[in-house]
C-alpha cells in the first residue's frame, strides 16, 4: 500500500505548489487534499479527474469546525490510508473587514476571534485527526505552517496584534502536542514552520514594502519546505523552524 501525504488548506498558493512539486517528485506517494473551497481546488487542478484519479483524493471539509475531526478521521480509517506526512497550510491574514492592526486602538475582540478561527482552530482539529490516526509503532509527521511574527522573542516592531497572537497560540499548540506525543507516540514529529514571505494572494496587499529578494515564489517555498520536512528528526518535534530549518526562539 502506497504511503499517503495529507495536505490541508489545499487550495492555498503554498499548498498547491507543494502538491504540484510532490506529485512529480514522490511517485510512490498517494495524496489526500483537504479544502473548504473545493471549487478553487478543482479550478487549480483542471485535469484532476483524468490525470490524478489514481493517486489523489480530496475532501470538502472546513477544519475550523470541530465536526471535521470525525469526518476526516473516519475517511482515513475507512479507506485505510497509509498516512505518513500531514501538512497544514490553513491560515488567515486579512479579508474585506479585517486587516492587520497598526495600533492597540485598532485591536478588537472580533478581529482576534477571526484570526484564531483561521490560524488556530484548523490546526487544533487537524492535530486531533493525526492523533486519532497515530500508533505507537508508526511515525506520523505533522507540519503546521506558522509565521516568524508569532515568535514573542523575535517581535521588535509590534503591530499586527491579532495575527501575531493567533500565530503565537499555534506555536504553543505545537509545543504542547510534542510533549504529549513524546509520551504517547514517541516516533511522531510535529513542528511549526515559517515558510518565508511567499508571493500568494495572502501576502499580495502587503508586498509593496518587501524587499524583492525576500519575497519568494510559491515554487521556491515548496522546494525549501520539502528540504525541511525531509530533514526532520524526533529531536525537532515541538520546534518553530525557519524555512532554512534553523530553529526560531518562541
Amino acid at each position: 500500500m502506497k504511503a499517503c501525504i495529507v495536505i490541508a488548506g489545499a487550495s492555498s498558493g503554498i499548498a498547491q505548489a507543494l502538491f504540484n512539486y510532490w506529485y512529480e517528485k514522490f511517485q510512490s506517494f498517494n495524496f489526500l487534499l483537504i479544502t473548504r473551497r473545493p471549487e478553487h481546488l478543482k479550478a487549480s487542478l483542471p485535469t484532476y479527474q483524468s490525470h490524478f484519479a489514481n493517486r489523489v483524493s480530496w475532501l470538502a471539509v472546513d477544519l475550523s469546525q470541530a465536526s471535521s475531526v470525525d469526518t476526516v478521521s473516519t475517511y482515513v480509517k475507512t479507506h485505510q490510508l497509509n498516512t505518513r506526512y500531514w501538512i497544514n497550510c490553513c491560515g488567515f491574514l486579512h479579508n474585506a473587514h479585517v486587516k492587520p492592526e497598526k495600533s492597540l486602538q485598532q485591536l478588537s475582540v472580533e478581529a482576534l476571534n477571526i484570526n484564531l478561527q483561521g490560524n488556530l482552530h484548523p490546526h487544533i482539529h487537524f492535530a486531533q485527526i493525526v492523533n486519532n490516526c497515530s500508533q505507537a509503532t508508526q511515525r506520523q509527521t505533522c507540519i503546521n505552517l506558522s509565521a516568524l511574527v508569532g515568535s514573542i522573542s523575535e517581535n521588535y516592531l509590534g503591530g499586527w496584534y491579532s495575527y501575531r497572537m493567533s500565530k503565537a497560540a499555534l506555536n504553543m499548540l505545537v509545543k504542547n502536542i510534542s510533549i504529549e506525543w513524546r509520551r504517547r507516540y514517541p516516533s511522531n514529529i510535529i513542528v511549526a514552520v515559517h515558510p518565508g514571505t511567499t508571493d500568494t494572494k495572502l501576502s499580495k496587499p502587503f508586498q509593496a514594502n518587501i524587499d524583492k529578494e525576500k519575497l519568494y515564489s510559491a515554487q521556491l517555498t515548496a522546494q525549501r519546505l520539502t528540504k525541511v520536512i525531509q530533514g526532520l528528526t524526533v529531536e525537532d518535534s515541538g520546534r518553530l523552524l525557519h524555512w532554512d530549518a534553523t530553529a526560531i526562539n518562541y
